[in-house]
């Protein structure tokens, strides 16, 4: 089985002015996000409580893509110490995660990747610099990037602007001829996406059965009436008991 690459529609205006505040303790309150996500926790996968929470918070870059303690400069070993010594990480991860979801990006439906298929079909032409980077961040995430440490969750997201950027559809380009139907759905989704001013979230093997319980916060049946993608999965999310 290969890995399980998803990209989602994400609310950045929603991230930055409600939940990142909330996390960080200064507006609103955690207690019912917390509350829901205590219910999804197999045994052991739960031990942080609110105040560490947003404590842990309060210690990320102003735009939650970095932390202070971790960095890729160090190396593999480097990287492995810091693991070691934040014993938090796993469990703030997991919460990052469902609160997220929760608030501002839609875990249905979500353009499927494949494991390498994305990589390998989805180019930009030469010289599109501006483009290229930021597809580079859909494909491999931000550099620290502190949401995958151990290969698994959210890799990085683009803002809407960046999302607007990305909609160049002279830059993407087919790496094959036989890949060209696939960057037509590709630009078909971001048109969607950039019309209604979103954004786009990358992720890897994310936990569906505790992240799709909760109720999509962007409003999908206004965002997809009428569009038929090939590559959008999960229009209709499986009932949970």
């Amino acid at each position: 089985m290969g890995d399980w690459n998803t990209l989602h529609v994400f609310d950045d205006r929603r991230f930055h002015e409600e939940t990142v505040p909330r996390l960080r303790g200064r507006k609103g309150s955690l207690e019912e996000h917390y509350t829901r996500y205590l219910r999804t926790c197999p045994r052991g996968e739960c031990d942080l409580g609110i105040a560490e929470i947003i404590e842990i918070s309060r210690q990320f870059s102003e735009d939650f893509t970095s932390h202070p303690g971790y960095s890729t400069d160090t190396g593999q070993g480097g990287e492995r110490n810091f693991i070691g010594s934040q014993p938090w990480e796993y469990h703030y991860r997991r919460f990052f995660e469902f609160i997220v979801f929760a608030e501002c990006a839609s875990f249905y439906p979500y353009f499927r990747m494949g494991k390498l298929f994305f990589r390998g079909a989805v180019d930009v032409r030469p010289g599109a610099t501006a483009v290229g980077g930021l597809l580079a961040r859909v494909v491999d995430g931000y550099r620290d990037n502190p949401w995958t440490w151990d290969g698994d969750g959210i890799r990085g997201w683009l803002s809407a602007t960046e999302a607007k950027v990305l909609n160049d559809a002279d830059s993407i380009i087919p790496t094959e001829s036989e890949y060209a139907r696939y960057v037509e759905e590709f630009r078909r989704f971001l048109d969607v996406v950039t019309k209604n001013d979103l954004g786009l979230l990358s992720a890897v093997n994310l936990a569906e059965a505790r992240l799709s319980g909760s109720p999509s916060p962007i409003d999908n049946e206004k965002l997809w009436k009428g569009v038929e993608l090939e590559e959008l999965m999960g229009r209709e999310p499986p009932k949970l008991a």
